[in-house]
């Protein structure tokens, strides 16, 4: 799929992230000092963490899918889980971060604003400082900020920047850890300007969410604005919109901007994942604009509970799926076909 990351890049970020976090772990105090408002100020990555139920399969990219048979695992149940992990893994590697930073006391603090930095590792190109300022009542905006060591202030960048809103508990008023709202954006770009940066990073990524206590529905939309794609290299937009209940399944949207021929226009490809408590549910996948002109292609597909392929239904034959199977009656958990339009 177009947006996820391989696991190749991964390794890349993960390096990067461990780099960071061992400057990180040195910005304030050793020990760890009391919990404060501003360290409640920033989202953590269960804030935003993407659930989807799962087996031991690996995510596939687009060009991946392939003509499977009924009763073997889904295809596009496996590209849905394997982009859901992909954006757990980006929102995870920055906001592990952050809070790793806030788990140390701040370099200053006043009653409106902690700053943890500037610091820079012995070994480390890069100076990082971490500024969470007080908006409101348990409203925070909050930026991680780098840049060259041997250049001045005025080379800092922004790489991380968000407001977000603490979740309270209804009885005692204390924020609840894990749970809250805001939006935050990531940018790549920014990154590129700092040194030892992945260069296959690039674009931004804005992040909405919502996970407001314990058993509430939690919605994740993420819009990746001009980041690479995987499979051509060249920079796309991707947009994922994520909404689920607990005990109840969810739904997971993705869309991309795509050139999928050899002419000019850039083709829609979007996905509609949506799935009950037990794993079983479904996708529908619509392919429209571009040199399609006023045409659309679909594939539908369902998976029982065990995520095995049991209802296929294809608009046209591609190259990736030429066969149909099964009854939508009979074999979809989830009836009726719905397709993410946003």
């Amino acid at each position: 799929m177009p947006g996820h990351i391989p696991r190749a890049q991964r390794g890349h970020t993960r390096k990067t992230r461990t780099l960071l976090l061992s400057s990180a772990l040195l910005l304030g105090a050793c020990g760890r000092g009391p919990a404060s408002e501003f360290e409640a100020g920033v989202p953590t990555a269960e804030n935003v963490k993407i659930d989807v139920p799962a087996s031991g399969s690996q995510g596939l990219t687009a060009s991946g899918v392939r003509a499977q048979g009924q009763g073997e695992e889904s295809e596009l149940y496996r590209m849905t889980h394997g982009v859901t992990g992909a954006v757990n893994f980006w929102t995870a590697a920055v906001l592990h971060l952050v809070r790793d930073i806030t788990r140390h006391p701040p370099t200053t603090m006043t009653e409106t604003q902690a700053v943890w930095g500037p610091h820079t590792e012995p070994l480390s190109k890069i100076t990082w400082k971490l500024t969470v300022n007080r908006v409101g009542d348990g409203v925070h905006d909050y930026k991680l900020e780098g840049k060259d060591k041997t250049k001045d202030d005025s080379a800092y960048v922004t790489v991380l920047s968000g407001t977000h809103t603490t979740a309270k508990d209804a009885t005692t008023g204390e924020a609840l850890e894990d749970y809250g709202s805001g939006t935050f954006t990531i940018d790549w770009d920014a990154r590129a300007q700092i040194p030892d940066h992945n260069a296959t990073e690039m674009g931004k990524g804005t992040f909405t969410y919502s996970r407001l206590a314990p058993g509430s529905q939690v919605t994740v939309a993420v819009d990746f604005n001009q980041i690479r794609d995987a499979e051509s290299g060249q920079r796309i937009d991707v947009d994922y919109g994520y909404a689920a209940n607990p005990g109840e399944g969810g739904t997971f949207d993705f869309a991309v901007l795509k050139n999928m021929d050899a002419q000019a226009q850039l083709e829609r490809i979007s996905i509609r994942s949506r799935w009950q408590e037990t794993g079983a549910g479904r996708a529908d996948v619509k392919f429209s604009g571009g040199d399609m002109g006023a045409a659309t292609a679909t594939i539908n597909e369902c998976w029982d509970s065990n995520f095995l392929s049991r209802y296929v239904l294809l608009s046209a034959t591609t190259t990736e799926w030429n066969l149909s199977y099964g009854t939508e009656a009979n074999d979809c958990a989830i009836q009726g076909a719905s397709y993410f339009e946003g």
